[in-house]
């Protein structure tokens, strides 16, 4: 009986410290498209400032550039955010499974 009771304390330990991970993650997921939306706005406006073709294409370039950099870190957060939410989801049936068995 102490065994099992051990057991399930270490599974939920392990569970609540996931799911600390995954809202961390979740949330600065969301903080970071917003600063890439804030971004798109303060570069469209310089956009309007600079004057000729080659300054545009240039700044273009660069833009293309970061976001493709942006886009990366973004995909590989949201794949550690889906990784995450598959361990909860894994430790939460085996917390059930346990409590069955031992009830």
């Amino acid at each position: 009986m102490k065994n099992e009771k051990e057991l399930l304390k270490m599974l939920r330990k392990i569970m609540n410290e996931n799911e600390n991970e995954f809202m961390k993650l979740y949330y600065l997921n969301n903080k970071q498209k917003k600063q890439l939306k804030d971004h798109r706005k303060k570069t469209k406006l310089q956009k309007r400032k600079i004057n000729g073709r080659e300054q545009k294409k240039q700044m273009n370039q660069r833009l293309k550039l970061k976001r493709k950099k942006k886009n990366t870190k973004r995909k590989l957060i949201s794949c550690q955010i889906v990784i995450l939410r598959q361990r909860i989801f894994y430790y939460k049936r085996v917390l059930m499974i346990q409590l069955w068995i031992f009830n």
